[in-house]
């Protein structure tokens, strides 16, 4: 399958050429490379135009959702991989990518992503992150619903296309609207743990400018949640680390900081928590399996290395199995 690789570019000099150099290596002849610059620094245009290979498109509207709506536009092969700056792509990426879609029924997914150890305290942050973000797929907690993280987001084109790209209303969590979105359309997605891309240590980046954001993303959650007509929650980090990690200082301290970075910044969100006072009653569960897009079938599959599970968009549940 051939794909377009879709990555944008703002201030990273620290992970660009990393980055270029991991998905050139496993390119074919045939893949599209698209990098966006969005608002670039001098350094993040002096490394873009050193690669030949990659198609250099300038978009001025700040923000990931326009920068990757910009690279989009441009593709035009089966497949769409948006990746961050600071995301490297590993041998055997093609054969990976090419066992999950040559199933008809996956729309998009992504794989399993693992920082770069440094021993730092901002590694163990993100790492904690990361195994949280994962428990959703491999623990199905209730709390939790099916997220691709745009990292790393492998697509069919013309469902993107149908979508019509990401939310430029949001200037964080576009990631969470748009596969929102996409259970609601009726996409079954997957998510590979067996198979990793690396997320590359940027020198550049600090421990309080990682927490900032995560601040700021958090300020956005009150607004994706009424716009999916959702009631809030905050997820159980707790019971996803207890399984998935030893109990340690480390781990303690990091589940704190998270805790307080999130509810600081759904705190001082500027839109207000939604709350629809509506209880979802018990509906059938069948599963109306279509190519139609827009056929919004009750439960979606999604596809956790090889094994098929089911999520219940209108309960908004994990379920055991299909009925």
């Amino acid at each position: 399958m051939n794909v377009s690789f879709v990555i944008i570019a703002h201030k990273s000099s620290g992970t660009l050429e990393s980055c270029l150099a991991s998905v050139e290596k496993i390119a074919t002849d045939q893949d599209e490379l698209i990098l966006v610059l969005n608002n670039p620094d001098l350094r993040t245009r002096a490394i873009a135009e050193k690669h030949a290979r990659w198609k250099l498109i300038d978009e001025k509207n700040p923000g990931p959702a326009f920068a990757r709506n910009a690279g989009a536009r441009h593709a035009t092969k089966e497949l769409v991989c948006f990746l961050d700056s600071d995301v490297g792509l590993n041998l055997g990426w093609h054969q990976a990518v090419e066992n999950k879609f040559n199933n008809p029924w996956i729309v998009a997914g992504q794989f399993k992503i693992e920082p770069q150890n440094d021993d730092s305290l901002l590694f163990i942050l993100k790492r904690f992150q990361y195994l949280n973000f994962n428990a959703r797929f491999l623990k199905n907690y209730a709390s939790t619903f099916p997220m691709i993280d745009t990292a790393n987001l492998i697509i069919r084109r013309d469902w993107f296309l149908h979508l019509q790209g990401f939310n430029t209303d949001l200037r964080y969590l576009e990631d969470t609207d748009f596969s929102l979105r996409l259970l609601r359309e009726g996409a079954d997605l997957f998510f590979d743990s067996t198979h990793m891309v690396t997320e590359f240590t940027d020198s550049e980046e600090t421990l309080w400018g990682y927490i900032f954001k995560q601040f700021d993303r958090c300020k956005y959650l009150p607004k994706v949640m009424k716009l999916h007509a959702m009631d809030f929650y905050f997820p159980n980090f707790s019971k996803a680390s207890a399984d998935l990690t030893p109990p340690g200082i480390f781990l303690k301290a990091s589940l704190a900081l998270i805790k307080i970075i999130q509810l600081a910044g759904i705190a001082c969100s500027p839109f207000p928590i939604y709350l629809s006072h509506q209880k979802a009653g018990r509906i059938a569960r069948n599963k109306k399996k279509s190519f139609m897009m827009g056929t919004n079938p009750t439960v979606r599959s999604i596809w956790v290395n090889k094994e098929e599970k089911f999520y219940n968009i209108l309960l908004r549940r994990w379920e055991t199995k299909q009925q």
